[in-house]
């Protein structure tokens, strides 16, 4: 199979069939170069990541699901550099071609898997979204794509970027085709139609006034489905409030990701990729926690916003896709304004998804964000008849408490390193129930811990390499962390552990924790 719109990796393209007789059978499937196929290597758009890493022996979760199904895999598709990036531009291996509109680019950082479907070269592509790399390639290149809510989908196998934000989904051509794949994804059929439209008038706003006119059809169209509309402001803070706070988390967790490859490796990266992580790593400890805040109130936001059975339309991007190769300083502000329509997809980590549309010879996304009905809901909390709480869900590791624990144990580790006292008092429970053992210190509650954090020296402490983390949540408001590691200068193994208890009105906090080392024999 050619490749005319350069959306595949270079090199040779192994060809895996599917399951027979799957509900998939039939559709070809191309994999963005973040997920792991077995037997190629998972490059991240970088050549420098793939050196470093071992070549992976299982499928991604969607790839074996999609392989399961029937559907048979084609190849792996360019990304926007370690999936930094939103316009579909990759300095090692090239732009993929936008077949809607050649001289302008497809969109990222799913950008080889956008350009692959809309060629024709597949009928299926999986992508990731983290801060809009789904919805922004579907509008640019006029398919469909969908951001799932965050920990729908299961991540094992990709290469993250953002843990908190990380999510996966797929494009496609035509609505029957997204829809059975979403069947097969989802592991459910289509739930009801809506019954309430809103509509962002703050988002369409924003817009060029072009695209907001380009999309009042599809706006007319989406009124007589629901049978009942009305305008209200998403983001009562501004647009650019919530960009805010996605720009001040995102590439922090993003430098939190690589900076031991960096540190290791000091790999070749385009300037602006550099350029990104290097003001990760600089967000300073005050911007980190207004931006945790204003992350609380945009989700109150939309949980208010959102009931079973309403959706929220709003422009996927304000303008159509700008023209290829454009110099830096002018990509930035580009950058920026579509941060602030896409910002509530990770900050808030509700599910948009959205078909797209003709504007002149351009691509103007039709507007669609919508929690699906069919969505697998929070579990219910009911009450025993003695009228206290009765915890009704023990799934043990569900992907997106996983993914925020994660994120919040590697936050809470740098803190340590940097001696950021705040970000440590922040991560536990202010009581004085709370506990904390570590090596010459005990604290018993909250003040003695911070006084402890208080007189300990920043840097490394004593952890010289991990050896073996692990995470265990149960449901969504327990969780452990427990983390093997070899003591610096010394031959010696310590261990940590974490319990951590999401509280309703504090968010997740330690209430325990422990240090400890172990050297000479046994005693048993």
């Amino acid at each position: 199979m050619t490749d005319p719109v350069n959306a595949f990796v270079p090199g040779p393209r192994a060809r895996i069939a599917g399951h027979p007789g799957g509900p998939l059978s039939g559709l070809r499937f191309a994999v963005k170069d973040l997920f792991d196929v077995a037997g190629l290597p998972t490059g991240g758009g970088n050549h420098d990541w793939a050196k470093a890493n071992p070549i992976p022996t299982r499928h991604a979760w969607t790839v074996q699901t999609l392989l399961d199904a029937g559907a048979d895999c084609v190849g792996k598709t360019i990304t926007d550099e370690v999936s930094l990036g939103i316009l579909g531009e990759n300095a090692f291996d090239g732009t993929p071609i936008n077949s809607a509109a050649p001289e302008r680019v497809p969109g990222g950082s799913s950008s080889g898997s956008a350009a692959a479907v809309a060629a024709g070269l597949c009928d299926i592509a999986l992508g990731t979204d983290t801060g809009g790399s789904m919805r922004v390639p579907a509008s640019f290149c006029g398919i469909y794509g969908i951001r799932p809510t965050h920990g729908r989908l299961d991540l094992t196998g990709l290469l993250p970027q953002a843990p908190s934000s990380d999510t996966a989904g797929w494009f496609a051509r035509d609505a029957a085709t997204f829809a059975k794949v979403g069947s097969v994804l989802l592991g459910e059929a289509s739930g009801p139609l809506p019954t309430k439209l809103l509509i962002a008038v703050d988002a369409f706003g924003f817009a060029d006034p072009e695209v907001a006119d380009a999309l009042q059809p599809m706006v007319r169209k989406l009124e007589r489905i629901a049978g009942a509309a009305r305008e209200e402001i998403m983001a009562p803070q501004g647009l650019s409030v919530w960009a805010r706070a996605q720009r001040s988390l995102q590439p922090v967790e993003a430098w939190q990701t690589f900076r031991p490859w960096i540190e290791q490796h000091n790999p070749r990266m385009a300037f602006s990729v550099a350029a990104g992580l290097i003001a990760g790593s600089q967000v300073p400890a005050g911007e980190r926690n207004w931006a945790a805040l204003m992350r609380e109130e945009a989700r109150a936001r939309l949980r208010y916003l959102l009931p079973a059975g309403t959706i929220l339309c709003l422009p996927t991007t304000p303008f159509p896709a700008p023209l290829r190769g454009l110099p830096t300083p002018e990509l930035q502000p580009l950058r920026d304004r579509i941060t602030c329509l896409c910002a509530q997809g990770g900050l808030t980590r509700i599910a948009p998804a959205q078909p797209a549309r003709r504007h002149g010879e351009r691509r103007a996304g039709r507007p669609l964000d919508h929690r699906w009905a069919g969505h697998r809901r929070q579990p219910d909390r009911r009450r025993p008849s003695h009228g206290g709480p009765l915890v009704s869900d023990l799934t043990p590791n569900l992907p997106d408490v996983v993914a925020e624990i994660s994120a919040l144990f590697e936050r809470y580790e740098q803190a340590l390193i940097d001696k950021e006292v705040d970000i440590l008092d922040a991560s536990f429970w202010n009581s004085p129930h709370t506990i904390r053992y570590a090596l010459g210190e005990n604290g018993y509650g909250f003040d003695e811990i911070h006084a402890h954090r208080v007189a300990r020296p920043p840097g490394p402490g004593i952890k010289e390499k991990r050896i073996r983390l692990e995470i265990l949540t149960l449901g969504r408001d327990f969780a452990t962390v427990n983390l093997e590691f070899k003591v610096r200068g010394r031959e010696i193994i310590g261990r940590q552990s974490q319990t951590w208890v999401r509280f309703p009105d504090l968010g997740w906090k330690v209430v325990s924790a422990h240090v400890s080392t172990m050297e000479g024999p046994r005693p048993w």
